[in-house]
């Protein structure tokens, strides 16, 4: 769930992470993030998504840059490992000045989930935008959204296979005011769409006052039978390059020119499959390092490849965390086998790799 909120001066934007949702009805529905995310060891969703406990007291202003730069615009994910200590953090998508990210990073150290049970994890990121001081003031308890107390129930419109809905949910009135509903992408039946849109019209955002700015939240959800074997394809999957690129639609196709050690190799890309709802997202770390930019984006435009009997609409959400080498990829659209062994992609690919023994691709874990 994304909320922008507004707070002394600067925006944030928090992505929530959901738990899954069992029904009533023996089908699942599951909360999807919009960014990749493991599943929290919390008592229920609604405990989780209210006891994230971030700092009452007003953070520190960026001071002005003498050669007028803006603050900027940064990303923070967060890992929760335990309920008592401050999440680990990695930024992400960032255009601020190392200032603001000292700023940032020390405000955030003192978040807190004391709900989390020992041995959960919960994952999240939010965005800290220092841009524009005249933004609608918004919300600082990006967490007070509380879904409804009984879980979606499909019953008889339980699909035979996974599909997604995505709503965008708007906050207008005081808090037991419901939401105003958009659906921004679905394909579930009408009928199953119009149950969820009813039920999620229980969402409250009990931290509002009447007379507050408006609050818009965005949710995606991804309905299954019980009996769907698949399993959530939500969670990161770690793949060398060449794996990576085996897994994208016609590989053979491929054409690129890359110099992996202009770029400071090896790295980490995060890549998180967003299609057929919108764009995919594709990010090198912190700070997003112009010599890699062009790959990123290449990587971003990939297509997924889907064997039947699975639709596209099945891989939303997937997300690869992929380790690029030292070394240069030349792709020239040959011949190359979906079943080319693991390793072999970047000799069938013309690609010359660089073995670095001395240096390996950061943990982001």
């Amino acid at each position: 769930m994304k909320c922008d909120i507004e707070r002394f001066g600067w925006r944030q934007t928090f992505v929530v992470v959901s738990l899954i949702m069992m029904t009533a009805g023996g089908a699942r529905a599951q909360q999807v993030p919009t960014l990749a995310a493991t599943e929290a060891a919390a008592s229920d969703e609604k405990e989780l998504a209210s006891c994230l406990r971030m700092p009452l007291r007003k953070p520190e202003k960026p001071l002005p840059s003498p050669t007028q730069e803006p603050p900027g615009q940064l990303r923070v994910n967060m890992r929760f490992t335990s309920p008592e200590l401050p999440p680990e953090t990695e930024v992400d998508n960032s255009s601020a000045r190392d200032d603001v990210r000292d700023l940032v990073l020390k405000y955030v150290a003192n978040y807190r989930l004391p709900c989390l049970k020992p041995g959960g994890e919960y994952q999240t990121s939010q965005v800290f935008d220092f841009g524009d001081a005249q933004r609608p003031t918004l919300f600082t308890a990006a967490l007070c959204v509380v879904p409804p107390a009984q879980p979606f129930d499909m019953g008889e419109l339980t699909p035979s296979r996974r599909r997604n809905i995505l709503l965008r949910l708007t906050f207008a009135g005081g808090g037991q005011q419901p939401p105003s509903i958009q659906v921004n992408y679905s394909s579930a039946s009408p009928a199953l769409q119009a149950a969820l849109v009813a039920w999620a019209a229980g969402y409250r955002m009990p931290c509002r006052n009447a007379g507050d700015s408006v609050a818009i939240f965005e949710q995606a959800f991804s309905l299954a039978p019980a009996d769907d074997t698949a399993e959530p394809t939500f969670g990161l999957t770690t793949l060398s390059l060449s794996d990576f690129l085996k897994q994208t639609d016609h590989p053979e196709r491929l054409r690129a020119s890359f110099d992996f050690n202009t770029m400071g190799c090896p790295f980490i890309v995060r890549f998180m499959n967003q299609r057929p709802v919108r764009p995919n997202m594709a990010s090198a770390g912190d700070p997003e390092d112009p010599r890699r930019i062009n790959l990123v984006r290449w990587l971003a435009g990939l297509r997924l490849a889907v064997e039947p009997p699975q639709e596209p609409d099945e891989l939303f959400g997937t997300t690869f965390q992929i380790n690029v080498p030292c070394g240069q990829l030349e792709l020239t659209g040959a011949p190359l086998a979906r079943n080319t062994p693991s390793g072999d992609l970047f000799k069938s690919a013309q690609v010359q790799s660089t073995d670095r023994p001395d240096k390996q691709a950061p943990s982001h874990d």
